[in-house]
């Protein structure tokens, strides 16, 4: 398991085990609006607290795809600082077009409204 964090609890989560028991423990070290990312999957069943992943919004999001040494090759890639997150800012009067191209699927990355100029 492996974590984005500068608290006790993480922003992502990554479990890349098979042990149930890691997913378990994963799930509680998410912090609210964060996400859970899983890269295979377990044998036994897993199960998560409803209440609590509706009231934190915590994301799952799943692979079943993929060996041990692809991950190590992109877990490389992002701390070169090869892999960048597409940003875009725009002033806080663009809202409603910014939520308009989100709901048509128009937006890649991030779109980070400004309040001031």
């Amino acid at each position: 398991m492996m974590a984005a964090s500068t608290s006790s609890f993480s922003a992502a989560v990554m479990v890349t085990s098979a042990a149930k028991s890691a997913y378990d423990m994963a799930f509680y070290c998410v912090r609210p609006t964060g996400t859970l990312l899983v890269v295979g999957l377990p044998a036994k069943e897993i199960s998560f607290p409803p209440i609590l992943m509706a009231a934190g919004e915590i994301q799952i999001k799943a692979s079943a795809v993929g060996t041990r040494e692809d991950l190590r090759e992109i877990l490389a890639m992002g701390a070169a600082g090869t892999v960048r997150c597409q940003l875009t800012t725009r002033p806080l009067a663009d809202v409603g077009e910014v939520f308009a191209q989100l709901s048509r699927g128009e937006v890649t990355g991030r779109v980070v409204l400004r309040v001031r100029d």
